[in-house]
């Protein structure tokens, strides 16, 4: 009798909150299209309604969500390589007027912020560019068996950063993308230099990690006053800005975001911190055979 009446009791009750309990699991691991049959006409079924129409909202606005993101990286891809060609011209121009001898005084002035707008258009532009492939899944590694410490001083020398000290190995050897190796490290320098303080320095070094193989472990590091622990979180976000009351950055923004999607494309990543002993750290960890 007693089994009887735990089996009535079981069935209505308990196996609609598992099922609920199961279509909510499966939601918060990203399945969207869960859903709950429903099954009479109780206080269990009202809730199964309500979980329903609820997920049903959820993967509606999340849909039209990714509809808008899809759209609106489509007009940044398609803006920017319909700013190329003539901005491919207007640099020929600057170019031609900041270095003409007949411009002085506030010419010659005005010659030199048009070159420097232009400029800094073009790095816009071509972070744009570089940002959709990613975005487009299109991004590709050439990999080759890579120097590190010629790596790294080309890098500097390619920029005339020359205050920048360095600490790499002669041995030390990775099989990476070349470019995009070049690309990870000069966003980071550049923006250490920007908005850190002197020394800025480069170190690299061969590790465990953490799955029996070894990574290479490259760390750029400034010894100003380092980074606001609210600002770390955002970083690497498009466009972000630490610095809320700075207009303008010589940057175009998405250099952080570029060099950790280049990092993640070898299989690595890059992460944000501050030194024990002052200054902003940032950590590139990529395997030795990407």
């Amino acid at each position: 009798m007693i089994t009887t009446v735990a089996v009535a009791v079981y069935r209505p009750v308990v196996l609609p909150v598992r099922r609920l309990a199961r279509a909510a699991q499966r939601m918060s691991g990203g399945d969207l299209s869960a859903r709950v049959q429903l099954q009479g006409r109780d206080e269990l079924a009202q809730l199964v309604t309500t979980f329903n129409e609820m997920a049903s909202a959820l993967e509606n606005k999340v849909s039209e969500l990714e509809q808008m993101e899809a759209r609106a990286r489509k007009f940044a891809d398609d803006v920017s390589h319909e700013l190329r060609t003539p901005l491919t011209a207007m640099t020929a121009v600057a170019g031609i007027l900041h270095e003409h001898p007949g411009l002085t005084g506030d010419a010659a002035t005005a010659g030199r912020l048009v070159q420097q707008e232009v400029e800094h258009l073009n790095r816009l532009v071509e972070d744009l560019i570089e940002i959709s492939r990613f975005d487009a899944g299109t991004a590709q590694l050439v990999t080759d068996e890579t120097g590190i410490a010629s790596a790294v001083s080309q890098c500097l020398r390619a920029r005339g950063w020359s205050d920048v000290r360095t600490d790499v190995p002669a041995g030390v050897t990775a099989r990476l993308d070349r470019r995009r190796f070049d690309v990870i490290l000069a966003n980071l320098v550049g923006n250490a230099l920007r908005h850190g303080g002197p020394p800025v320095t480069v170190t690299a070094r061969i590790q465990a990690d953490g799955r029996g193989a070894g990574q290479l472990a490259l760390e750029v590091r400034d010894h100003g006053n380092g980074l606001p622990l609210t600002a770390i979180p955002h970083l690497f976000e498009r466009f972000y800005k630490a610095d809320t009351a700075r207009t303008r950055s010589e940057g175009s923004g998405l250099g952080l975001a570029i060099a950790r999607e280049n990092a993640r494309l070898h299989g690595g990543d890059i992460h944000a911190g501050n030194h024990p002993d002052g200054g902003a750290v940032f950590t590139v960890n990529l395997p030795l055979n990407a």
